[in-house]
């Protein structure tokens, strides 16, 4: 398990999980961890007085039964890239990495990760909401991972590869795997399909090493994208956030052209550009629960609850990245947050 060997001594199981496959086969790649059997989830990662920081560095999983709410409308926060019929699932919660900037640290009272096994209901409901779907010219876009990494944790859980398989079944169907993960390996083996797009998240090295804790290195990741790629899958890159640390346009000009000195841009399907962006409430209680983290602490701008670069430095921002990525891809294949 490597980076992960501290964690998941501990497994606490809703009763009714173990009716899916899903849980029996996660419980088998843990044979020496402590099984806890309980009732209800939410009594272990809702109750009161934990501390998110000390369960980062020692993690339990909960498997559970999620009973309603398999699809929302898509979140003004992500990035539907022009796509239209626009939606995300929540399949976990919680992620493997440790990001300084990711909102899960305000949103969710534990870092525990709570993983859904009912793979079938969140499919069913997918289903239902294609066959509604508003416009029909257009598939039904469905972001994956929009609460997780789920390449991440594919060896334990093996999401992407349902979903894939769910993909092949239903031409109306675009999903989007967003992933920080060099993890391509454990998909490797299923055949590419213009139905998913897997997503990498991609940061200079510095702010790989400042920010983004526990994930694989620029390096490792860039092998994986390549990886993909050669096997003809959909690959979007994401630049996001970019974080503008003092010498930030120096560190994103290096970063992107070492992308496009290994990875072919004709074969790249777009990229999308972001800054820093957190619901206020949730920087509130992330501010308290990891005071170390400086960029948490940061003057950030605030509109309509919204934090977030103020206006200007974001136009500074995502000019600069378009202008840079421009070199290598078409201005129509580059999208911005604002």
């Amino acid at each position: 398990m490597g980076i992960y060997s501290n964690h998941f001594s501990h497994i606490y199981v809703e009763h009714k999980a173990t009716d899916y496959a899903f849980c029996s086969h996660f419980l088998d790649k843990y044979p020496s961890s402590e099984i806890i059997y309980i009732d209800n989830y939410k009594d272990v990662f809702f109750r009161s007085n934990q501390s998110f920081d000390m369960q980062k560095r020692s993690k339990s999983w909960i498997l559970a039964v999620k009973t309603n709410n398999f699809i929302y409308d898509g979140s003004h926060f992500a990035q539907d890239a022009g796509y239209h019929n626009f939606f995300y699932n929540t399949l976990s919660h919680n992620c493997l990495y440790d990001c300084s900037y990711c909102y899960l640290q305000g949103m969710n009272p534990s870092a525990n990760i709570v993983s859904f096994v009912n793979i079938e209901d969140y499919f069913n409901a997918t289903k239902a909401a294609i066959s509604q779907r508003k416009v029909l010219e257009h598939p039904l876009f469905l972001s994956l991972s929009y609460d997780t990494d789920l390449l991440a944790m594919e060896n334990s859980i093996p999401y992407c590869s349902s979903w894939i398989q769910f993909a092949y079944d239903n031409p109306d169907f675009l999903g989007e795997i967003r992933t920080k993960s060099s993890n391509f390996k454990s998909i490797d083996n299923l055949a590419p399909t213009k139905r998913i797009l897997l997503s990498w998240t991609l940061s200079p090295k510095k702010i790989v090493d400042l920010h983004e804790h526990d994930t694989p290195s620029f390096q490792n990741r860039l092998s994986s994208i390549n990886q993909a790629v050669e096997k003809g899958w959909l690959v979007r890159l994401c630049f996001d956030p970019v974080l503008a640390i003092d010498g930030w346009k120096d560190l994103y000009e290096d970063c992107v052209s070492k992308v496009f000195d290994t990875l072919p841009c004709t074969e790249i399907m777009d990229a999308t550009v972001g800054t820093f962006r957190m619901s206020s409430d949730y920087l509130r209680l992330a501010r308290k629960r990891r005071p170390q983290f400086g960029l948490l602490q940061q003057d950030w701008e605030v509109r309509d609850r919204v934090v977030s670069e103020n206006h200007s430095k974001m136009e500074e921002v995502n000019t600069f990245m378009v202008e840079l990525l421009s070199n290598w891809l078409p201005r129509n294949k580059i999208s911005c947050w604002i």
